[in-house]
């Protein structure tokens, strides 16, 4: 996966699947985000809205940039991306209405994710 704060890394297959599955670490296979949670940011990274299991992430306060909160894999310590506070996109407030999901705008979190540091599980 990419060292910390090196910039983009796509990879389009992994980033455009559609089908349902689990995301889980390149390192270790721990599951770390599930399909139904992935939403379009509009940052070119893919984004969730919610993590497989809070025990699976570790989040590392980044004091080097400001307003970053640095993810990694709590197994293996790989770095999957950075977390933050945000408002959720139009299209994000429809798939939550569609699946009848509250959610408080004030308590938002965007896991925006490396595409290298995820691989593709289908169910």
């Amino acid at each position: 996966t990419e060292i910390s704060y090196t910039g983009r890394f796509f990879n389009k297959q992994r980033y455009n699947i559609k089908d349902q599955g689990i995301y889980t670490c390149i390192v270790d296979d721990l599951p770390l985000f599930r399909s139904d949670h992935k939403f379009v940011s509009g940052t070119g990274y893919p984004s969730f809205y919610n993590v497989y299991d809070y025990d699976h992430i570790e989040e590392i306060i980044d004091k080097n940039l400001k307003g970053y909160t640095d993810i990694r894999c709590r197994r293996c310590g790989c770095h999957i991306g950075h977390c933050f506070p945000d408002y959720p996109t139009p299209q994000l407030i429809n798939k939550f209405k569609l699946n009848n999901i509250t959610y408080d705008k004030h308590c938002f979190v965007r896991y925006c994710v490396n595409a290298n540091a995820l691989k593709f599980v289908p169910i």
